[in-house]
């Protein structure tokens, strides 16, 4: 079973009826128990990463996830969430990553990094296993993550901006896989395959 956490606000952008066409096992909960026993546990993009922060400390869930030995993957602005900080936010978050995020301030690299964009691979990295360099992804955000250590691609037109990053059991994209096609079936496949 892969558990979809739901962070318990109102906005969260998914429907399991389409999420069920990139797996069959996906359940959407913010029950501790169902997350705990989750063989894969996958962390949604949010508008409200602060938001998100409080329940889960609300809904028990913080410091769970940061203990789970099973494989985490965090979608979107779920990178920043599994970073230690943001720093335009000022919110202290799961600390997955010893990593810090921020806000593009530059509009023309927004432009850049809003819609579809290619990703280059810079590390071996079995989420982005048989992904060629004209795959498409969708990005919508102003938060990034620089270049660093945990990096295994980066945006294509950015190559100073995080696309996917990974550290033991916890994986992240900058991109929405959900939003993103075929190419983005194949990162869920190879999260579940994991």
């Amino acid at each position: 079973m892969i558990v979809i956490v739901d962070y318990g606000l109102k906005d969260l952008p998914l429907n399991l009826d389409e999420l069920k066409s990139f797996h069959s096992d996906l359940l959407i909960s913010n029950c501790e128990v169902t997350i705990a026993k989750a063989e894969k546990i996958i962390l949604p993009s949010t508008p409200k990463i602060k938001s998100a922060v409080k329940q889960l400390h609300i809904l028990n869930l913080f410091s769970i996830l940061r203990m789970l030995q099973k494989p985490i993957l965090g979608i979107g602005t779920s990178m920043q969430l599994m970073c230690e900080f943001i720093k335009k936010d000022s919110a202290t978050c799961l600390g997955m990553f010893e990593l810090s995020s921020s806000m593009i301030e530059d509009n023309a690299v927004i432009n850049q990094v809003d819609g579809n964009i290619k990703i280059k691979k810079i590390k071996p990295s079995l989420l982005l296993n048989n992904i060629g360099e004209d795959e498409m992804f969708y990005l919508n955000t102003q938060y990034f993550i620089p270049k660093n250590i945990l990096t295994t691609s980066v945006i294509f037109d950015n190559p100073d901006i995080s696309a996917s990053i990974e550290k033991d059991n916890f994986f992240a994209v900058q991109f929405d896989p959900f939003s993103s096609g075929d190419s983005g079936k194949k990162i869920i496949e190879n999260f579940i395959n994991l």
